[in-house]
């Protein structure tokens, strides 16, 4: 296997994982807005929307596999990830703490790997 072929290989992977994160953060904002932690005395739909949108704005290019995408949901990670860490720091005894912190900076890792190796690639 030439080097072409196994960068070909890692960006595939890195992007099948950062996919599949990108999925679990989805839902874990949902189920956490309307089942786990659901606040009192606003509208369930709004926060989901405030909670999502920004994700959501990214599924076509994420789906086609485009670089500018990926390199987009970095950017929009890091406002999930800080909001994990400082929640993380408030009540570490909480796993919704520490499970939204893991899975943003690991999307934020795998989706940065896929850039890389999709432009070496290419």
């Amino acid at each position: 296997m030439n080097r072409s072929q196994s960068t070909t290989k890692k960006h595939h992977s890195m992007s099948l994982i950062t996919k599949a994160l990108y999925i679990a953060l989805l839902i874990y904002l949902i189920l956490d807005t309307w089942f786990l932690r659901p606040p009192d005395g606003v509208s369930l739909s709004v926060i989901t929307l405030v909670k999502v949108l920004p994700l959501c704005l990214l599924i076509p290019g994420i789906y086609k596999d485009k670089p500018r995408s990926y390199a987009w949901l970095c950017f929009i990670l890091t406002v999930y990830f800080t909001a994990g860490v400082l929640a993380t720091w408030q009540t570490p005894e909480l796993w919704e703490n520490w499970f939204l912190t893991l899975t943003s900076a690991t999307a934020f890792i795998t989706s940065m790997l896929y850039i890389r190796w999709f432009y070496r690639a290419n």
